[in-house]
């Protein structure tokens, strides 16, 4: 039995949280968007697992990207055949080798199936900001929570681990179901720009910015937790 007067440093131990080796905060910031994009993480809850795209991941996502229909509101992108399939997975990977994007795979928990793909990209340790998006999802999948999922686990990771201030949302204006999402999530809408991106198509493309910032975050985290526990 432990002395009586040993028994209150005793318990400290028993509670004592060790300190974290490492923080993204604690390196410089060009080391620290090397080592963002040279790491090969996991996103996940019960419902999603968001996984490092790799050149293996061509199967898993063929059936979700060889969708046409879901390439609409792409400016640049149609995936119709194998070829641009794999020329797609190559430039999302070139863009990951560059730092320019961070590409992962998005599984459904319960049965390990594909569901689609989403980014960080744009990503500035600097300014303490980066962009979601590249977003597709298979159309069995949509209004299922897997969306909603995956954007949860993300904005997670950007507030909480990488410590950004600021992550923001650029989306085709005509694309009114993914802004009207976002709205609903408590992404705060902040404008547009006019015709500042030409299409694969050759048309000028309006442009809807929404963002989310830390102090916002706690709030928009409880609300998507309740429903998200919910559904």
């Amino acid at each position: 039995m432990l002395p009586f007067k040993n028994l209150s440093l005793s318990l400290k131990l028993l509670h004592f949280k060790p300190t974290a080796f490492f923080s993204y905060e604690n390196v410089n910031l060009s080391h620290a968007l090397s080592l963002f994009f040279s790491k090969e993480f996991v996103l996940e809850n019960n419902h999603v697992k968001l996984v490092s795209m790799k050149d293996s991941h061509i199967s898993a996502l063929r059936p979700v990207l060889l969708d046409q229909s879901l390439w609409t509101y792409n400016p640049s992108f149609l995936c119709s055949n194998e070829e641009d399939l794999k020329n797609y997975i190559d430039k999302a990977l070139e863009q990951k080798q560059s730092k320019k994007r961070f590409p992962f795979v998005i599984f459904r928990t319960s049965d390990n199936k594909c569901t689609g793909t989403s980014s960080f990209y744009n990503v500035s340790f600097e300014h303490q900001t980066a962009c979601i998006g590249y977003t597709i999802i298979g159309k069995e999948f949509q209004k299922t929570g897997i969306n909603q999922n995956s954007k949860y686990l993300m904005l997670k990771h950007a507030f909480e681990e990488l410590k950004m201030k600021r992550v923001e949302f650029n989306l085709e204006t005509l694309n009114q179901h993914s802004v009207v999402s976002l709205l609903k999530m408590g992404i705060k809408h902040e404008g547009i720009l006019r015709s500042n991106i030409l299409t694969r198509t050759g048309r000028r493309r309006d442009t809807t910015v929404l963002s989310l910032l830390d102090d916002e975050w706690p709030k928009v985290k409880e609300r998507l937790e309740k429903k998200l526990n919910k559904n």
